[in-house]
């Protein structure tokens, strides 16, 4: 029963944190070395069991959607992609530069980039498994930036730094004095961890499951990034080696041997260095842009506006000004938004810069009913970018208010054959074709 929990634990964190997978290695490794015959057999079956009974219902799942058996998610050779390519030079996180860094459109555009570089129309499974291969190609072909890469994930699993993906810890301390008050944290966990491990390492066969476990989910995050929210399953076992590694370092120093503190003391200063070492910041101001999201998903537009504004004068991006625009419309402060948007619609400005804002101001026309300024301002992002599949669909959507069904239709199987996979414009097409039916008179 305790190996068959363990399983089921592993499983459902697995369907979280699919590199969590590799502690089922390090589980079976101690059966094998702890256990023997019949008893170690039974313990590995209850093990795989487990974790099999939480995965099955996923992959069956996955299996009727798809048509593919996929475990858990076909996900992983973009994840792994995006750790390993030639615009990834640092082990961390960086963005793909065909992909749109949100989760409504990474997904459709690794599936486009993979069949436009094949020439062909391919399942979710089958794009997974091109950006898997694409990724070890790279590895292979630039071994010496793979091993920099990896070596720079190894530091960052120990380094005090909090790193985000999307929001980070330091930005919301601004809210919180209690998130500003100085807290126990991975600063003082890593380094009493590494004296633990270090200090225990001859009580290896007794905590066996811990180190094997430590060891392995290490490994796992080494071929992807190092992120805050990927160390944190892992941080139970860290807690337990730093308790052990004060508690050890107390009894060692009370000995009263001679000069007995040395060693503590040295293996604290060395995994201080270690743990401590300063690392390059996350980008503050995609950051700060994403808080800026948050307070408009929360209609609190005029601080959205505040840190746009900010942005805006400090930095050269137009992504300031086009967020600032649409923050601006939905603020109501219509005039000034149209405005913006007007002037990063001239010719001067990068075509994806154009496209861009003629999408913005069609979804601000949207919003407010304008029907005609909206397909207007999807046309023109369209005559920018053809294969736009999004400005497709919300031209739909301005044709059909209109009126205008047979070309809304139109509009929505263009989107649909741009982008298969997005399942947006399929609904929006089955809601026309039922509301042309009831018009017409069908069932």
């Amino acid at each position: 029963l305790a190996f068959w929990s363990v399983g089921v634990t592993v499983g459902l964190l697995s369907l979280s944190r699919i590199n969590a997978l590799a502690l089922i290695a390090a589980c079976l490794i101690l059966i094998a070395i702890s256990l023997r015959g019949r008893t170690g057999g039974r313990a590995a079956l209850a093990l795989l069991v487990g974790t099999v009974m939480v995965i099955a219902p996923v992959t069956i799942r996955n299996k009727l959607v798809s048509g593919d058996w996929i475990p858990i998610t076909v996900s992983g050779g973009q994840v792994l992609y995006t750790a390993n390519n030639p615009a990834n030079q640092t082990g961390d996180l960086a963005p793909v530069p065909f992909v749109r860094p949100t989760s409504l459109f990474e997904r459709i555009d690794f599936h486009r980039r993979a069949e436009a570089e094949t020439g062909r129309r391919m399942t979710p499974a089958e794009v997974g498994a091109y950006w898997r291969h694409k990724s070890l190609a790279f590895s292979l072909e630039h071994p010496l930036t793979q091993a920099r890469m990896v070596g720079h994930r190894f530091l960052r699993f120990w380094n005090e730094a909090e790193l985000p993906d999307n929001h980070w810890i330091e930005i919301f301390k601004r809210f919180s004095w209690v998130l500003r008050a100085p807290l126990p944290g991975y600063w003082l966990v890593a380094p009493f961890a590494i004296v633990g491990l270090i200090l225990l390492y001859r009580r290896r066969r007794d905590l066996g499951l811990l180190y094997l476990v430590l060891a392995f989910y290490l490994l796992s995050l080494l071929p992807f990034w190092v992120s805050s929210r990927y160390r944190l399953p892992i941080v139970g076992v860290l807690i337990l080696f730093a308790a052990a590694g004060m508690t050890e370092s107390r009894r060692i120093i009370l000995s009263g041997l001679a000069g007995a503190w040395i060693k503590p003391a040295s293996l604290l200063a060395g995994a201080c260095l270690l743990c401590w070492i300063p690392m390059n910041a996350p980008d503050l101001p995609s950051l700060e842009r994403n808080l800026a999201y948050a307070y408009e998903q929360d209609k609190q537009y005029e601080k959205a506006i505040e840190i746009y504004e900010r942005l805006r004068v400090a930095e050269s991006n137009p992504d300031n000004e086009l967020y600032l625009a649409n923050a601006l419309g939905l603020a109501g402060r219509t005039e000034e938004a149209t405005a913006l948007l007007a002037r990063l619609t001239e010719p001067g400005h990068p075509a994806d810069v154009r496209r861009r804002a003629f999408n913005f101001r069609g979804d601000l026309a949207r919003l407010a009913g304008q029907w005609i300024e909206a397909e207007q301002a999807y046309r023109a992002a369209l005559s920018l970018d053809p294969t736009d599949y999004g400005a497709w669909n919300n031209l739909a959507v301005a044709l059909t208010n209109q009126q205008r069904f047979d070309e809304g239709a139109l509009a929505l199987e263009q989107s649909i054959t741009l982008a298969p996979e997005d399942g947006v414009a399929r609904q929006n097409l089955a809601l026309l074709r039922r509301h042309i039916g009831r018009a017409a008179g069908r069932p």
